[in-house]
């Protein structure tokens, strides 16, 4: 018999509990500029989606398209997509502040290793969440915020070096197993089957 793969539902890696809108502060005129942070991955996950944050409020959320890439610890573009208003919408955990926009990907693993995250901002209008309280999955741990100003898609280069935990504009979302319906019932009716084969053992015979 084959084994039983769980199935798997989509979670927001790493997700803000607070903050405020921040725009870019880079010279004018804007050129454009890549932001993100560094993550940490501490067991292998499957990432399946990445996206962008959008405020939602009407002022300085999403109007362009905007590639997302993730780098490995070799500086190596290992996933990448580029997200926008047309992208499905997700929730976030500080729903009030804004919410994410998250475009699938072919499913990807990363193994354990320090990764960078980061988006591409054509545009200085289009503002991100500068948070000092996050939530994140067990196999994940954020680390410091990363930007580069660059008219193109690129990796940052220079690491903002502050006690808030992230800035999240990009971000992504990995699989979590959840149990399949039949395991569940297997599950719930396992306890309850063994009770009835122990009750029709001690009935007593005629």
């Amino acid at each position: 018999m084959a084994a039983v793969v769980p199935a798997a539902a989509d979670t927001v890696a790493a997700d803000f509990l607070n903050g405020g809108l921040i725009g870019f502060s880079c010279p004018a005129p804007f050129q454009g500029c890549n932001a993100g942070y560094a993550f940490t991955v501490n067991q292998t996950v499957r990432v399946t989606s990445l996206g962008v944050y959008d405020s939602q409020a009407g002022i300085h959320g999403i109007v362009n398209n905007h590639q997302v890439g993730i780098w490995n610890a070799s500086n190596n573009l290992v996933a990448s997509a580029t997200a926008g208003l047309s992208s499905p919408i997700v929730t976030a955990a500080a729903s009030g502040i804004g919410r994410w926009l998250f475009q699938p990907i072919t499913p990807l693993n990363l193994a354990p290793g320090t990764y960078i995250i980061s988006a591409f901002y054509p545009t200085g209008e289009e503002y991100f969440v500068s948070s000092s309280a996050s939530t994140t999955v067990p196999e994940i741990t954020i680390g410091l915020p990363w930007q580069k100003i660059s008219a193109s898609f690129e990796r940052p280069t220079t690491v903002i070096n502050t006690p808030r935990f992230g800035y999240f504009g990009p971000g992504f979302q990995i699989a979590t197993a959840v149990p399949e319906p039949a395991s569940a019932g297997l599950l719930i009716a396992g306890p309850v089957g063994a009770l009835l084969v122990l009750r029709r053992r001690r009935r007593p015979t005629a």
